[in-house]
């Protein structure tokens, strides 16, 4: 069994891993957590996973440096459909997915307490 979100940990699945890739990963949901067992290591301290460490990786790095390979795992781990992402051109994923981090930016801004005013609708 494994743990999975599909918006950022608010809320939290645990299924099978076959029903994860079979159903859940194509709608959007994320793995959050990678062993079946709690790691006996305080957490932030050896717990990230290959697609967080990838995630880290890839971010640290200018979108228009990132690889075709690196743009299509990218936008499957942050929920943009995988077919979708494979029929399209590199310049129109690499927007994509721009606007997706961008969303998600602002979002995290609000959820973190910002305000947001007429003026940014």
């Amino acid at each position: 069994m494994i743990k999975i979100t599909r918006n950022n940990g608010a809320s939290v699945l645990t299924v099978s891993r076959s029903a994860f890739e079979e159903i859940f990963r194509r709608q959007g949901y994320v793995q959050v957590e990678t062993s079946p067992h709690p790691s006996p290591l305080p957490e932030g301290e050896g717990t990230k996973s290959d697609d967080d460490l990838f995630l880290e990786s890839v971010e640290a790095k200018p979108i228009s440096q990132w690889s075709v390979e690196e743009l299509r795992r990218y936008a499957g781990l942050i929920g943009i459909d995988q077919q979708a992402a494979d029929m399209m051109k590199v310049a129109e994923l690499r927007k994509v997915i721009a606007e997706a981090i961008k969303t998600q930016t602002v979002l995290a801004g609000l959820v973190d307490g910002g305000k947001q005013t007429d003026s940014e609708e």
